[in-house]
């Protein structure tokens, strides 16, 4: 019995003074994706399907996308986890089918978010809504360099042809 006192005495002792208190100064799950990202980069590279159903064919194609025009740059903040964006960039897909001429599409003036958004974490998967629209990411963050992954549905209708695949979308942002 008194070695289980002298056990309990010394558990406690420990307990109490090997703790220290960091409620002054706590570190926000988010400290890594905290503060103003530039985006660097924008890669893809996917494939799909081609229908025309007015002859009832089919081709496979690969896609691929490049960022251009970039001046973009994102804002996380820890109030009421906020994401915000200025700046915008140019995308070009290039579908390239096994038979017949490579398409391609750009689109000009993206922007990360239209207006202030939301985001949420949970471990790697980055949801951000903006509006009505909700886009979840895979998150990485290796230092200073941030990469946001997501897969981008390709559903382009264009009287009797129907364009249907998914390109793993990549962004890559440095800390500012």
């Amino acid at each position: 019995m008194k070695n289980f006192k002298f056990l309990l005495i010394l558990s406690l002792a420990i307990t109490l003074f090997s703790c220290k208190k960091d409620d002054n100064n706590p570190v926000s799950a988010n400290a890594d994706l905290l503060g103003t990202w530039t985006m660097t980069a924008i890669t893809g590279n996917g494939s799909g399907t081609i229908v025309d159903s007015s002859n009832m064919g089919s081709v496979p194609f690969t896609a691929a996308i490049t960022g251009k025009n970039i001046t973009s740059t994102v804002t996380y903040t820890e109030n009421a986890n906020a994401v915000t964006s200025a700046g915008t960039f140019d995308v070009e897909i290039v579908i390239t089918p096994t038979v017949g001429p490579a398409i391609t599409n750009n689109e000009t003036g993206g922007k990360f978010v239209d207006n202030p958004g939301t985001c949420t974490r949970v471990g790697t998967v980055l949801t951000v809504v903006d509006g009505d629209e909700t886009a979840v990411y895979t998150l990485s963050i290796n230092g200073n360099t941030m990469t946001l992954t997501s897969p981008l549905p390709l559903n382009i209708v264009d009287g009797t042809v129907t364009t249907s695949g998914s390109i793993p979308l990549m962004a890559t942002f440095t800390k500012q």
